[in-house]
């Protein structure tokens, strides 16, 4: 059986939380003996976590943004399980991630991201997104969901050769067309059956650019009367 630890900041909602919630769920049990080691407890997809079967879930217990005695409780915790592998999920769960190099574990990394505009998000995530260019070669896989995160990846110090682009995957069975919701959200809106509507599914992030949606919205709403947004 190979070991393999996932380290990820917290299961709150998220695309690349989601996408990890599906790794837990679907791995071969009958290769894969899998710990999810999150730095923090609880978050919007906590239940749901808690509830896939066959995995072992071992959250470190941070206290705060800047407790670093969790990186102890990692250690214990990476010498207990003696793990195959550490597979860090994103910003400075991969820069942790390389602490599995004191117990002989392969390290992997993941990039969910591309051309990341770091300034709006705090000078805490310039210095992890640096310190991860930096640290990257000492990774020994480093995977990313798209081939432009990847090229971003590359011109920002990330070492080509230990990259590979894995594509996000989608559990068609949840994520499909539901005519009796469609309806019901349309009833509630006060939308009919076949008026156009534009909407905009993310989280509030620089990142999604909402204000450039609500302006765009406003151009055509103003062309289109028969638009809802």
């Amino acid at each position: 059986m190979i070991k393999v630890v996932f380290l990820n900041r917290r299961f709150e909602a998220g695309g690349a939380e989601r996408q990890l919630l599906e790794l837990l769920k679907r791995l071969d049990r009958s290769r894969f003996e899998i710990f999810a080691t999150p730095f923090y407890s609880g978050g919007e997809f906590w239940e749901e976590v808690t509830s896939i079967a066959n995995i072992t879930l071992v959250p470190l217990d941070k206290k705060h943004r800047w407790d670093i005695c969790f990186l102890m409780t990692l250690v214990r915790q990476l010498k207990r399980i003696r793990p195959n592998v550490v597979h860090g999920y994103m910003g400075v769960a991969n820069i942790f991630a390389l602490l599995g190099r004191l117990v002989g574990a392969r390290v992997v990394w993941a990039i969910r991201a591309s051309d990341m505009q770091w300034a709006k998000h705090g000078w805490l995530s310039q210095v992890s997104w640096w310190m991860e260019s930096r640290l990257a070669r000492y990774a020994d896989l480093i995977i990313c969901n798209s081939r432009a995160g990847l090229e971003h990846a590359a011109k920002h110090g990330f070492p080509r050769s230990k990259m590979i682009v894995i594509h996000n995957g989608i559990d068609t069975d949840r994520f499909c067309p539901d005519k009796g919701a469609r309806d019901n959200v349309r009833g509630n809106w006060g939308i009919t059956k076949n008026q156009i509507l534009v909407g905009l599914v993310a989280r509030l992030d620089p990142i999604k650019d909402h204000a450039n949606f609500l302006r765009a919205a406003a151009i055509v709403a103003r062309k289109r009367p028969d638009m809802r947004f």
